[in-house]
C-alpha cells in the first residue's frame, strides 16, 4: 500500500447513497483555489456489467479508461461540470484496480488535487482523506462495511455538517 498526499478518495455502503452528488460539492468547492482532476473507479464483477455507467459493451482488456470530453449524466460528467478541469471513467475488474489506477496517474499532472470515487482503491491506496458516504448499518456493496473502519471522514446522504467539517480540514 502506498501513500498518496494529493488523493481524496470517496466510498460508499451502496448505490444512489450521494456519493457523486457529495464529490460534486466537492469540487466546486475546492477547485477555486486547485487543479482538480476526478476520476470515477467502476469495478466490474462477475454478472455485474449492467449496474454501473457505461457498460454497453464488454471489456477489452483488464481494463479500460476514458476522458470525459463533455458534460452528461454519467457521474464522470457530473464531476467534470462541477468544475473537475480533467475527468476519467475507470472500467475494470477487481484484480487490476490499483493497475488501472497507476496507468492513469502517469497520464496526468502528478501536482493536481485527485478526487475519486471508488470503494476498491482503498485497498491499495492510503490517500489524504478517505470519506465515506452512507450508513455502515445499509451496507449494501460488498466490502464497504470494512472501509467504513479506514474512514477519515463519515457522511450520510448530502451531510452538510460533514461537508463543511471536511472542507475546513482540507483547505
Amino acid at each position: 500500500m502506498y501513500r498518496n498526499q494529493n488523493l481524496i478518495l470517496i466510498g460508499g455502503s451502496g448505490r444512489n447513497v450521494g456519493k457523486t452528488s457529495f464529490a460534486c460539492l466537492l469540487i466546486e468547492e475546492l477547485s477555486k483555489k486547485e487543479k482538480v482532476i476526478t476520476i470515477k473507479i467502476s469495478n466490474i464483477k462477475p454478472d455485474d456489467n449492467l449496474f454501473h455507467g457505461f457498460h454497453e459493451k464488454s471489456l477489452e482488456g483488464n481494463f479500460e479508461i476514458f476522458e470525459e470530453k463533455g458534460f452528461g449524466n454519467k457521474d464522470s460528467q457530473r464531476m467534470l461540470a462541477a468544475g473537475a478541469l480533467r475527468s476519467f471513467f475507470i472500467r475494470t475488474t477487481d484484480n487490476f484496480v490499483e493497475d488501472a489506477f497507476k496507468s492513469l496517474l502517469k497520464q496526468i499532472d502528478q501536482n493536481s488535487l485527485l478526487i475519486c470515487e471508488s470503494n476498491s482503491l482503498r485497498k491499495f491506496v492510503e490517500p489524504k482523506a478517505f470519506v465515506m458516504v452512507g450508513s455502515k448499518e445499509q451496507v449494501n456493496k460488498p466490502g464497504a462495511k470494512a472501509n467504513f473502519e479506514k474512514a477519515d471522514f463519515i457522511v450520510g446522504k448530502m451531510d452538510l455538517e460533514g461537508f463543511e467539517k471536511l472542507i475546513r480540514v482540507l483547505m
